[in-house]
Parts: structure tokens; sequence; C-alpha cells
């Protein structure tokens, strides 16, 4: 493969530790990366020897290794041995705790779409937009249009017209609905310039679904074991499915590591836990995973786990044909989804993909340019070309030779900053310790009564004052309360964050917001 060198010129931020807040000012403004095989994602075997100017966050050249003159104020970094490319996008995420930010660039994503939203999540857009959250670029998605909240054409309509208002970016689906209000919310979102995205209504046949014309992208293939299998279970179902979505022009986002993760919860719930990084999982997903707690323990049985494998298997055959027939596929890992850690089930995702049959360069295809040209738009990133965003990833290894090294990452380049190893670990660490501090907090809160909680914080106080519950925990179970419709709980929990957090930003703009619309009378 061919060498290349990267020079990144500009407001580039060499950021050491600095959480998920806003890091000093930089001084470094050009990065050198020296010696690094580009894969750019424009093309098979189009890997070649450049060297890359990025100037106010954008690639504005690319030319010889040689291109580039000795300059004062230059961060020089060997990358002998290493490979750049295009960061990853996970187009199917629940952030909870804003601390998922962090853990998803640590783990080289450079962009996310929340699929479930309350205001509480424009804001968090808002503050990764300006740079006071450190993270991906944000779009989410506002709060489910389906049945029992969508029951006429009518409510659909004026759903999408109040989604987009308020400024959400997407339309989510997650439950039943008619053809009529479908059809209405395709048409409407449509208007708006609002994709549809989410499940397949699976109270209708995938093929009605389909000639609506509402839906931009189904979000999981195991809708189409019950929209489309169901009903039509012949020899080569597969391939009439792909067949199918592609004549639609629906975008597929599999999710099969989630599937995956049920399937071992069912088998083997201790086992599933132990092997995968719940430090990573903020509180209240930690919360959620615990056998005391968890949803499939609860619903499924052992046994359960032999069919579900039979479906897996389904599912990674109609991956396969929709890759053969040419429809736009996906990475996206119901992220905070029981089982589904954020930005470590992202690499899950790519190596099911090729486990499936798509090859290393396909996978990251998926992960990476498909995403960036759904989610962000076409023409901004997800390639390493002239004229687009850098966001990038630099890995210690191939991953066109294997797509386990998707994981070796030693740096990520996100919205005009540079993240070397040693920051990006001092993301994870400073999230690591913030869930481990906050666990015994967040566990004394349920049924969005705050009682035991604070009865727990104040006694902590009383004996360490300088013990403080962090802002970022208080404005998530706020954020769940208001999900929950306890716009008052939420209240109760936004003043005591805003009296020990005056000055942050997040929790004064949600207290304001439902101050506005009464919740605290």
């Amino acid at each position: 493969m061919n060498r290349a060198v990267v020079v990144l010129v500009g407001w580039m931020l060499v950021i050491a530790a600095s959480g998920c807040r806003t890091p000093p000012t930089p001084e470094i403004k050009r990065l050198v990366i020296e010696n690094v095989t580009v894969i750019p994602m424009t093309g098979v075997g189009d890997e070649r020897i450049a060297t890359v100017v990025i100037e106010d966050g954008k690639i504005v050249s690319m030319v010889g290794p040689d291109g580039e003159d000795a300059r004062h104020n230059v961060r020089r970094i060997d990358g002998s041995g290493k490979f750049l490319l295009p960061s990853f996008v996970d187009t199917h995420v629940h952030l909870d705790d804003v601390g998922d930010l962090s853990v998803l660039l640590a783990h080289g994503v450079g962009a996310v779409r929340n699929m479930e939203g309350q205001p509480y999540h424009l804001y968090v857009r808002d503050l990764v937009d300006d740079g006071t959250l450190i993270g991906p670029r944000f779009k989410t998605c506002g709060p489910y249009t389906n049945l029992p909240t969508i029951q006429s054409v009518a409510d659909a309509e004026n759903a999408v017209r109040e989604q987009h208002d308020a400024g959400y970016d997407c339309i989510k689906i997650h439950g039943e609905l008619s053809v009529e209000s479908l059809e209405a919310l395709g048409r409407t979102a449509s208007e708006f310039g609002m994709p549809v995205v989410g499940h397949a209504p699976r109270n209708l046949d995938l093929q009605a679904s389909l000639s609506v014309g509402a839906i931009r992208e189904i979000s999981h293939a195991e809708e189409y074991l019950y929209t489309w299998y169901a009903h039509h279970n012949n020899d080569g179902w597969e391939r009439d499915a792909a067949t199918a979505t592609r004549q639609a022009g629906v975008e597929v986002a599999p999710a099969l590591a989630m599937y995956r993760s049920i399937l071992r919860q069912v088998a083997d719930l201790d086992a599933e836990l132990s092997g995968i990084p719940l430090e990573l999982a903020g509180p209240f997903s930690r919360r959620a995973f615990r056998p005391s707690n968890n949803q499939y323990k609860r619903k499924f049985n052992p046994e359960d786990a032999t069919w579900m494998g039979e479906y897996l298997g389904r599912q990674q055959a109609l991956v396969t044909a929709l890759r053969d027939e040419g429809v736009t596929l996906l990475l996206g890992t119901d992220a905070n989804a029981t089982g589904s850690i954020p930005g470590h089930a992202v690499h899950e995702e790519l190596a099911l993909l090729v486990a499936s049959g798509l090859t290393p360069y396909e996978a990251l295809e998926v992960g990476t340019r498909n995403g960036w040209d759904s989610v962000v738009g076409r023409g901004f990133a997800g390639r390493v070309r002239e004229g687009l965003a850098a966001e990038l990833v630099l890995l210690d290894a191939n991953p066109l030779v294997d797509i386990q090294n998707s994981r070796k990452i030693t740096g990520v380049v996100s919205s005009g900053r540079w993240f070397d190893r040693a920051a990006l670990d001092a993301l994870l660490r400073e999230q690591i310790d913030r869930y481990v501090t906050d666990q015994p907090f967040v566990d004394r809160l349920w049924d969005n009564d705050i009682g035991d909680a604070m009865e727990w914080y104040g006694q902590m106080r009383e004996e360490d004052p300088s013990v403080q519950v962090a802002r970022e925990t208080m404005a998530c179970q706020a954020m769940r309360s208001v999900r929950d419709g306890a716009p008052e709980a939420a209240v109760e929990m936004l003043d005591i964050l805003v009296s020990e957090y005056p000055e942050d930003p997040l929790g004064t703009r949600l207290l304001e917001d439902l101050n506005e619309r009464g919740a605290a009378e």
C-alpha cells in the first residue's frame, strides 16, 4: 500500500485531558502526521501517497509527500505503520448521560444520530455545535411517532410540524401505524426535509409500508422477520425483500450486534455482562443492564436463545442480499439499549458485518462514508478528499486486512481538534470515574422520586462537603423525568442542579424551558 503525510492546518487543538467540556484555547495551529497510509474511502484500492492540508477544519489540498515545507509551530506525529480514514458514524444511538459523547469519540465516532429526542437532546446538539461539549457531531430525531400517539392523519401531520418547529432533524417510528397515518407522516416529513426512520410498523406487511414511500431508513434487520418473512417465508425471501427495499430507495441499518447481545443475554446473562465493558455505560444504563432489572431476563427463557440464533442467521443472510442488491447499508448500534455499550458496539457491528459476508472495505464504507452521507449530508465528510471536513480516525493497524483493527485507535480528528491516544484515554477515564462515583445516587432514583437519592446525597455531604453529584447525572435524570411524563420531578432535580452549578448551560436551559411551559406550577 502507498504511504502518505497528513498536514492539518488551522486552529487545531491538541487536548491532553479535558473531559467533555471546552478545552483551553489552542496554541498549535498545524499538525503533521508523517508517513501514514491514507484510506480515503473513495473507492477500493484508492490508498495513495499524499500530503493532506486542512484549514479551518477542511481538507484544502492533497499533494505529494514532499509538498509541505518545514514550518514553525508545527506538531509532527510519526504515522509510520498507521492508517488514516474517515471517522465512524453511529446512526442509531439513544444518548443518555452526556458522558456518552466522550466515550463515543474515544472509539473513533465522529457523528451520531439520537433516535428518541427530548428538548434535552436539542440543547446537547447546540452545545456540541458551539464547542461547549466535546463529542461527535450530533443529530436527533424527536419523540416517537406511532400508536397510540398517532391515531389519525391529522395526528401524523401535526406531529411532524411540531417536531420540525422544535428543531428536530428526523422523524422516528417505533410502533404500529395505519397505512394512512404512515403516508401522512412521510408526506409531511418530506415537505420539511426530514427523513422518516426507525422500525417498520409491525402491523403492516413490509410491502405495504414500502409502497407508501414514507420510510427513508429501516433501523433493524430484525424488522424484516416480522414484516416480511412472517408473510413471505419462501426460499429466496431475502433476495425478494432486498429487491423491494432497493426499489423503494430505503436504507437499512441492520443493528446485528444489538440482536446478538439480546441473544447472549437470554442464553447466559452473567456471561454476557462479564464480557462487555460495562464501565463505559452510564449509571442509568448500567442499572438497567443488571440481572435484577434486565428486561430480556424477565421476558425470555434461556431456551429461547436457540430460535434467536436462527433469527440472527436469517438477518445476516438478509444483510448479504441487501449488499448484493445495492441497498445502502448503515451502521447503527442502538447504543444504550440494554446490552449495547456506546462506542464499543460500533466495532462489534463492523465485525459482524464482515462475518455476514461483507468485505472489510464494504464494512468500513457502511461505518464511515454511508453514515456521513445519510446523517450529516453528502459532501460534508466521510471521505479523505479536498473540500470535505476533516473528520478522521488514525489507526495503529490496517482495518482492510482485519476489521478488528478498527479498534486500534491512536488518534481522532473531530470538529477541527486533534485528540491523541492520551487525550482519548483521559476522556474515557473521566467518565468511568464519574460513573462509579454517581452510581449510588442513580441507584436510589426510581419512579421519578428523588427523595431517597437526595437523602443519601445529604449524608455524603455531611461526611465530606466536597462530594458532588455530577451535573451530567442530574441533567440526565431530569431528561428521563420529562420523557416519563413527570416534569415536576424534572424541575425538582434541575433546581438542585442549577443551585450547585449555576453556570451550567444544559441545566439552565432545561429549567428555563420547563418553567416557560408552566411545569413548576
